[in-house]
């Protein structure tokens, strides 16, 4: 995302135009941003807000900085989408079966999806009626 998209939203949420925005302004800017902050990484975010200006509200420059704890590398997203996957491995044997997949995509996704695209989803891949997420997914090196 390009820094002025970060500009017109803090510019945006900069009511009173002063070039501050208050600390509990940032998660709902960040959030429109398109970003969905964890408890840790809301925590996170208002410790380093409160660091960088214990007087309460935070510059454009300082913003940039708290928004710096939401960049995750290639790592920190293998490792949410194993932890994702291990949710509904239920022997932990690194597979989840074909069928519980498929059932927890027709009943826990926020957008239903048709038989017919679960199954083009699952076509891609499954192989012999499960799906393997481990070493696939886990960042290699540890």
């Amino acid at each position: 995302m390009s820094p002025a998209v970060y500009k017109d939203a803090f510019d945006a949420a900069d009511k009173e135009q002063i070039g501050r925005i208050a600390r509990d302004e940032i998660v709902n800017v960040i959030r429109r941003l398109g970003f969905n902050p964890i408890p840790d990484e809301i925590t996170k975010m208002t410790e380093k807000a409160t660091e960088l200006s214990p007087e309460g509200g935070v510059d454009f420059d300082q913003f940039c900085q708290v928004t710096r704890i939401l960049e995750r590398t290639p790592a920190d997203e293998k490792l949410a989408l194993s932890a994702a996957f291990k949710v509904f491995d239920k022997s932990g044997d690194g597979m989840i079966s074909r069928s519980h997949l498929a059932e927890v995509l027709k009943t826990k996704g926020a957008d239903q999806l048709t038989d017919e695209e679960i199954e083009g989803m699952l076509a891609q891949v499954t192989r012999d009626g499960n799906v393997a997420y481990e070493g696939k997914v886990a960042p290699s090196g540890g």
